[in-house]
């Protein structure tokens, strides 16, 4: 296993999946900027196969939102499943899904069971 833990964002990467666990509870441009150049500098040459955990994100700023949908922030991903387990997580993170990431070319999915969402992620390899 590796991890790394940035300013905003604990990245742990097994043989498949790399989890990503984010520290803060708002974000704004300059966070999601790190919180992505983080994740391709932990992910190297490979292409992550991505679980985000955001249910300590109480705000999402509109710059964030769309950087976050943007082609610079789908570097290095090969999918992604975003868990949340409160309301407020659930719906920022299905907000973020249809609104900044629709054009993603890489399949995403919102779980709030952080089992199924290892379990979709493996059965997409």
């Amino acid at each position: 296993m590796k991890e790394y833990e940035g300013r905003y964002a604990y990245y742990l990467m097994n043989d498949t999946i790399t989890f990503v666990t984010i520290l803060t509870k708002h974000i704004d441009l300059e966070i999601a900027k790190e919180i992505i150049r983080d994740r391709i500098m932990f992910s190297g040459d490979d292409d992550a196969n991505l679980l985000v955990d955001n249910t300590r994100i109480k705000t999402i700023d509109k710059a964030a939102r769309d950087y976050f949908g943007s082609e610079e922030s789908n570097q290095k991903l090969n999918i992604m499943a975003i868990y949340a387990n409160t309301t407020l997580s659930v719906f920022l993170a299905n907000f973020v899904i249809k609104i900044s990431m629709r054009k993603y070319t890489v399949p995403i999915r919102l779980f709030t069971d952080k089992n199924k969402a290892i379990e979709w992620i493996k059965s997409k390899n």
